[in-house]
């Protein structure tokens, strides 16, 4: 009876720590769009050591979508951004900008568009998106930085306009900032939008790095660093930056042709998606760790399913816990008795 009991509260505990099973992915794999040789309406799927698994097909729609950035909102499911076409009342063809959110099953549960002030997307590696923690998400594009609301498909609109050339990508802060690469400068906004740091270059004595055509942004919280790729600028292509964001001290940087999309995943690598190359593994200090399956090709935007940041237990887990724990108590409690 006793290891009965046991076994049971075990099985309770399991139960919790497994009760992050949001819109049934799998904690590891990696998620991956576009191939520029061939752009599918699909994500290719990885497993956690980038060993090709296979697709699965965007939602069929009425609309034209091209494929862009992608990334798991705290609801579990997969948001896959699109530079979509579709017929206005006069039936012209109009560019708008749409979010698709989907479970494991390529099921369609949330669609996203905003086709408003800023909503071109004329340049591939527009599309990037990032969540904050109090349920907005934000998309690069070419007119600047989109807002959304979650659960309300038509609140998109534009927080942060860019003359020029855009908003390459986002990543939200635990303050409420938000880091923003456009094409030679990395922004801090504050939640209202406002800017209170412009970055141009990572400092390097007398041969800094300027940025030109920057393209990734991913941010470690916990050493303060800030990674970046860009395209070139007069002496330094396809780099992938590693900076000390307090300082702007460059601190090692790695060339990989055509770098794009960045992504720090909970294991401490950073992936890196290319529009010509598989993508890779690099560790903290950019040193390679190996590169995804080749059986997808180059892929330019990448994400991994990690564990929620507070995963919450099901009722029913709760109470099988305090059952067999109750049970095991009194079980004791007659045995000191006797």
């Amino acid at each position: 009876m006793k290891r009965f009991l046991i076994c049971a509260v075990a099985a309770a505990c399991c139960c919790v720590a497994s009760a992050d099973t949001r819109a049934g992915f799998t904690i590891g794999d990696i998620y991956a769009t576009y191939n520029e040789l061939h752009d599918e309406n699909a994500v290719a799927r990885y497993d956690s050591t980038g060993a090709y698994l296979g697709s699965i097909a965007m939602p069929a729609t009425s609309i034209y979508g091209s494929t862009r950035g992608l990334g798991f909102g705290p609801d579990g499911l997969l948001y896959v951004v699109q530079d979509q076409l579709h017929q206005d009342a006069n039936f012209n063809l109009v560019n708008q900008v749409g979010v698709l959110a989907f479970d494991s099953t390529g099921a369609l549960k949330e669609s996203y568009t905003y086709d408003g002030p800023g909503s071109n997307m004329n340049n591939i590696s527009y599309g990037k998106i990032s969540f904050d923690s109090s349920g907005h998400f934000f998309v690069g594009a070419g007119g600047g930085l989109l807002e959304f609301t979650e659960g309300s498909p038509g609140s998109g609109n534009l927080v942060f306009p860019t003359s020029n050339y855009g908003v390459f990508d986002v990543k939200t802060l635990a303050n409420g900032h938000m880091l923003v690469a456009s094409a030679y400068d990395i922004y801090e906004l504050d939640g209202s939008g406002h800017v209170v740091r412009d970055l141009t270059q990572a400092e390097n004595g007398a041969n800094p790095y300027r940025f030109v055509d920057l393209r990734g942004l991913e941010y470690d919280a916990s050493t303060g660093v800030l990674y970046a790729s860009m395209l070139s600028d007069s002496s330094h292509y396809f780099q992938v930056m590693k900076i000390d964001y307090a300082t702007g001290a460059l601190l090692g940087a790695k060339t990989f042709t055509y770098a794009d999309d960045l992504f720090l995943g909970a294991d401490g690598r950073l992936l890196v998606g290319s529009r010509t190359q598989t993508p890779i593994f690099l560790d903290k200090d950019l040193n390679s760790l190996g590169s995804f399956s080749s059986d997808a090709g180059p892929r330019m935007f990448v994400t991994q399913f990690g564990p929620a940041a507070s995963a919450v237990p099901e009722p029913a887990s709760f109470a099988m816990l305090g059952v067999g724990v109750a049970t095991i108590l009194a079980a004791a409690r007659s045995r000191r008795t006797r």
